[in-house]
């Protein structure tokens, strides 16, 4: 459930949303959500379901057929996230083309609750932090070596 994921995780959604819109104007909405959702899918919600004995979901190692067909799961969200439907390369998958055209819409309108949240200096379990942050913006420091990663990880996730 939404109400569930930690703040700080849809502040840096939100953030991350708010520099797409900054950096990436003329395109879609659906891609800088794309990048969002990588986020929370690609890292999060796809890890867990691969490996669920890795996060304590099962007690015991997961048969490598049913590991197979959680990938194939986790491969169609990836694809719902992303808003793109498979082809002819994975003919077998066709089928499910219209599924992820519908759901895309239902993931794009959970990322836009996800990023609605208020700012880090009003934020109500952050009151020991105010004093600090709100006489500065927000802001994120990021070295230059990061940016080429960060970009280099878009580049090879959207390819």
């Amino acid at each position: 459930a939404l109400e569930e994921i930690p703040y700080g995780i849809r502040w840096l959604s939100k953030q991350i949303l708010l520099q797409a819109e900054t950096y990436f104007e003329g395109s879609e909405q659906a891609m800088k959500y794309a990048l969002v959702g990588s986020l929370i899918f690609m890292h999060w919600v796809n890890p867990a379901i691969c490996f669920p004995e890795s996060v304590k979901l099962v007690d015991q190692e997961i048969n490598p057929d049913l590991r197979q067909h959680l990938v194939m799961v986790t491969k169609v969200l990836h694809n719902i996230v992303h808003s793109t439907t498979f082809t002819d390369n994975e003919p077998y998958m066709k089928y499910i083309n219209d599924f992820i055209k519908t759901s895309s819409e239902r993931v794009q309108a959970f990322i836009a609750e996800l990023v609605d949240v208020e700012d880090l200096a009003e934020h109500n379990q952050n009151q020991q932090y105010a004093n600090s942050i709100a006489n500065e913006p927000a802001m994120i420091r990021i070295f230059t070596n990061d940016i080429f990663r960060t970009h280099k990880l878009l580049y090879n996730s959207l390819a």
